[in-house]
């Protein structure tokens, strides 16, 4: 794909780089040692449009360390280049979904958000602070969530539902709405047509946690309990959530087909952004699959393993 998108650049005439902004970009990469400029080794190979491709979306993520006031034909360029990487990574997200990829949908949204917010990490401290800046500087505050969820028991193969609350700290006041809509509104005399309220948009994605045997297991706790990377897995179930920026309280449902075996299930519920890194939340639900009651005494025991969410 990237390659036909190569071709199609050459073809319709794409804005060109300045090479000397992208010789300055590359400059200030390998100075802040970033991965990809940390040696020659590591930048030998690249095609050129890979090259030029490269150095305009890491400048969009390390701006605040590069100094540098691109040409007019390189801001153009980087226009185009974001625009279509919107694309491609929106196309990848759906991809991730129908195919169940839990860990490559997430992955999908981090790079989004860092890319929109302008930062190299959505867990570093100091990009989170140069984040707030720029949300401040725009009058808007930076999200900040807390999340509720919880699933009831249920027997093999029937409906399970996982009910998922979302509170957000940051709602805006009367006030503070008003003052958004008005530096967001439209300029000029006479009188404007009523503004639709801007809406905030999260992706809730619920992974299966796959169990193991034995010693496994007790580490497969140690995981959830968030004292070491998830293990991802496969995808259960996603919605979407909208809400205007007054809004308290977010709110869904996830509905899936319980598995076919009894026992005790895991699922993480992630919350995620795609236009503000480093804001997300989640929350372990576990929930019981028991066997469907037949009217002829109790329920055959089930095995002694923890089965696992397909």
């Amino acid at each position: 794909f990237l390659v036909n998108l190569a071709v199609a650049e050459v073809r319709e005439g794409a804005p060109k780089a300045a090479p000397e902004d992208l010789a300055t970009i590359e400059e200030g990469l390998r100075r802040l040692k970033v991965h990809g400029w940390r040696s020659e080794e590591e930048e030998a190979g690249r095609a050129p449009f890979v090259r030029r491709n490269l150095l305009l979306l890491h400048f969009v993520l390390y701006c605040e360390k590069i100094e540098l006031s691109l040409q007019e034909s390189t801001q153009r360029a980087l226009s185009e280049l974001q625009h279509k990487v919107k694309t491609i990574a929106d196309m990848l997200f759906q991809y991730c979904l129908q195919n169940r990829w839990v860990k490559a949908a997430l992955t999908v949204t981090e790079v989004e958000a860092m890319l929109v917010s302008g930062v190299w990490d959505h867990k570093d401290d100091e990009c989170r602070e140069l984040m707030k800046a720029k949300w401040t500087r725009q009058g808007l505050k930076v999200p900040k969530l807390t999340i509720s969820a919880n699933a009831a028991d249920v027997e093999c193969g029937a409906q399970a539902t996982i009910k998922v609350e979302v509170t957000r700290l940051h709602a805006y006041s009367a006030e503070e709405l008003a003052e958004v809509l008005k530096d967001q509104g439209p300029t000029g005399a006479g009188k404007q047509a009523e503004q639709p309220q801007p809406k905030e948009g999260w992706w809730v994605i619920a992974e299966g946690i796959r169990t193991q045997k034995g010693a496994d297991k007790a580490k497969c706790t140690e995981v959830l309990a968030g004292e070491e990377d998830l293990s991802h897995n496969s995808l259960v179930g996603g919605q979407v959530l909208a809400c205007t920026l007054d809004a308290p309280m977010m709110a869904c449902e996830i509905n899936f087909e319980a598995p076919a075996h009894p026992g005790e299930y895991k699922v993480m519920v992630h919350v995620r952004n795609t236009g503000c890194a480093g804001v997300d939340v989640r929350r372990k639900v576990t929930f019981q699959v028991k066997q469907p009651y037949t009217g002829r005494g109790k329920a055959t025991a089930a095995a002694d393993d923890v089965p696992e969410l397909d």
